[in-house]
């Protein structure tokens, strides 16, 4: 053995685009940044814009809320940490890009920080 390449992992993801496979892939912290580690392909930069994004409040349609996710358009993999709304209490609907493409669930999560 030579090296050990230790990754502190931040989430289960799954990358979608066309040709990739439905494997998981897995969104880690590395010293450089953040990166999303593919099941069969290659190793991507993310780019955090969890500064330049807001979460705006729309119409509630049967007692289901609505929000716009807005931040500036990126190229390549992106992501964004915010705080919830409902605290946790209140699972996370679908979830619809403004492309039209309806995000795979995995790439959408709650968690708790310390």
């Amino acid at each position: 053995m030579q090296a050990v390449n230790a990754h502190i992992l931040l989430h289960d993801v799954r990358v979608d685009l066309p040709g990739r496979d439905a494997v998981r892939d897995y969104l880690a912290l590395e010293p450089t940044g953040v990166k999303v580690f593919e099941s069969n392909g290659p190793d991507s930069d993310v780019t955090d814009r969890s500064a330049a994004a807001t979460l705006v409040v729309g119409p509630s349609a049967n007692g289901v809320d609505t929000y716009t996710l807005n931040f500036p358009a990126t190229p390549g993999f992106a992501y964004v940490r915010l705080k919830d709304p409902y605290s946790g209490t209140r699972p996370i609907g679908r979830i619809i890009r403004s492309d039209a493409k309806v995000m795979a669930p995995e790439n959408a999560w709650l968690s708790k920080t310390r």
